[in-house]
Formats: structure tokens, sequence, C-alpha cells
């Protein structure tokens, strides 16, 4: 039996899991559930099967293969590649007074199940940029399909080279996507410079929670990601607003509803996998994409990192536009 060490007690391990030297995917995740260290004893049969084993992960020069985007939905809903849902997005832009007369950019799309989400609840005309092309092209399929293939596209841009139409949004939204940005300042003047007087930029993302920071976890984090993260404190991106001359509104630590969502994502996924049988068969593809996740939620909850959400508006004719 492999052993547990932890106050939440044994976890038991097959007999046969134990001689083939492998750890079952249902109980690495309850070990890291109750926050166990699970470890198996050292066998020459271990050995002998470790050799033998032949599961291949996904090439990691294309991240996000069919079986991943697939995976991906099972966790988070359809059309999202991260946690929040269309429950979260709406909630985060419900403020704004959004009408069919305005146009929205939505930059960090994903597969666009936020962008979506937005045109319909608010009947807006709203562009969904991606960095990746994959899950570009994925989503402007998906926009496709629901009928939104023109009032609610998807399509690639490379984010450090940003160009957008001045003044031609009245709102710019991102959700979780400015941190894997080098070069945020230069982004955030571009999209100062595509909003229009009085509009709105709304968007989440990860800081670091000291002014610097390079702990083991974070570096450990930061190897995972396809594209490596390059973290702001809140002071950054506060400096930065105030330089352009907008009014920051809002500037909330949101991460426990972060932290609640990766955890509520992971339990339904693994709940209806075990129900489904289907657990084992995506192997190597399921625990790359857990441990991604299992990363980013050990240095959101040891607190190294925080997640923010930032409320701006820019200046009206000179003039600042009155509470709301």
């Amino acid at each position: 039996m492999a052993s547990a060490n932890g106050e939440t007690g044994t976890i038991r391990v097959r007999r046969r899991d134990v001689e083939q030297g492998r750890l079952p995917l249902r109980v690495k995740f309850k070990a890291w559930w109750d926050g166990l260290d699970v470890k198996l004893p050292s066998t020459n049969k271990n050995n002998e099967k470790k050799k033998a084993h032949n599961v291949r992960a996904p090439d990691p020069n294309k991240p996000w293969s069919e079986p991943r985007i697939d995976l991906v939905q099972k966790v988070w809903g359809e059309g999202f590649d991260r946690p929040g849902g269309s429950e979260l997005i709406v909630e985060l832009v419900k403020p704004l007074g959004l009408d069919s007369s305005m146009t929205v950019l939505d930059i960090g799309a994903g597969l666009g199940g936020g962008t979506r989400a937005i045109c319909s609840a608010f009947d807006v005309w709203i562009t969904g940029l991606e960095q990746d092309g994959d899950l570009a092209q994925v989503g402007q399929e998906l926009s496709n399909i629901a009928g939104l293939g023109k009032k609610a596209p998807i399509y690639q841009e490379d984010f450090e080279n940003l160009e957008l139409k001045e003044r031609g949004y009245d709102c710019i939204f991102s959700h979780e996507s400015f941190f894997q940005v080098h070069n945020k300042s230069d982004l955030l003047h571009m999209i100062d410079h595509g909003l229009k007087p009085g509009g709105h930029l709304v968007f989440t993302d990860y800081l670091l929670a000291d002014v610097r920071s390079d702990s083991d976890d974070i570096q450990a984090w930061r190897e995972r990601e396809t594209l490596m993260p390059h973290l702001w404190n809140v002071n950054d991106y506060r400096d930065v607003l105030k330089e352009l001359k907008l009014d920051i509104r809002i500037s909330e630590n949101i991460t426990p509803r972060i932290i609640a969502a990766i955890k509520h994502g992971w339990a339904k996924y693994m709940e209806q996998a075990k129900q489904q049988g289907g657990l084992e068969n995506q192997g190597e593809l399921v625990m790359r994409e857990a441990e991604l996740w299992m990363r980013r939620l050990k240095v959101l909850e040891s607190g190294q990192v925080k997640m923010y959400r930032f409320h701006a508006l820019k200046k009206n004719e000179g003039k600042l536009l009155a509470d709301w």
C-alpha cells in the first residue's frame, strides 16, 4: 500500500497499481485535494513496469490539440478554457450599462465563451482577440455554430504588438490574459488609444503579492506555462493607469473566488469522469492539465500570487464621468 503523509488520513491504493509502479489519477487528485504526500514503495517490478510504459503526452509544441480543447471545456464549461464561466464574465461587465449601441473588445478571448456570453447578455457587438491560433480558430467555429460569427467573432492577434482603432470601443475587457504579455505598459497605452471618451476598461489578472518575487513555487508555475508569465504587482498597474489619466474605480482582490472556481471545476470534472469511467483513459493529458492548475492554485493559496479585478474609466471630453 502507498503511504500518505498528512492529517486527513490514509489513501489506499490497489495492490496491482503498486506492483505496476503507478498512482491512479483518482489517487493523485485526492492526495492533492486533501494536502497529502503520496509515495509508492520502490520495487524492481515498479522499475520494470515504468520502462514498459508507453503512454505519451500531447506534443508540447502543439499544446492546444483537439483532445486538450475538449478536456478544458469539460472542466470549465462549453466555450471556456479557464475558470469563471458565463456567470462571472457577465457579472464583471454588468455594472457598465452595456447596450446594443455599444462596441466591445475582449482581449484574451480563448475559446470565446466569455465573448459570446457578453454578446448574448447585452446584445452588443463584440470582437474577441486571442494570441493562440488554435484557440482562435476553434473559438470562431463555436461563434459560427452559435449564430454569432459576425456579432462575436474571434481573431488571432499578437498582444505584444497590438494595434487598435483610435476611439473604437466603448468597453475593453480582459479575463486572465495580461499576465502572459511581456510589454504590458505598451498594451495599456494601446488600450487607452482604443477607448472612446467615457469608455470602460475592465480586466482581471494574476498579480505578484510582493513587489518582486521569484520563489520556487512561482518559478515552477512559470516553467509549466506555454507562454512565460510576466507578473506585475497591483502598484505597477495603478501607476500606468494613473499615467494614462484613467480613473481607477475598482482594484479588488478576488483571489478567494478564483480559488473556489478552480476547485469547483476540477471537482465537477472528476465526478463526471468517475461516473463515465473516462478518468484514466486520458491519463497523461489530464495530468498535464491538472499539473498546470495545481501549480497556479498553489501560488494563489500560498498568497504569493493574487487575482485582481480592475475597472477604470477614460475621461469624457476632459472631465471624468460622474460616479455611478
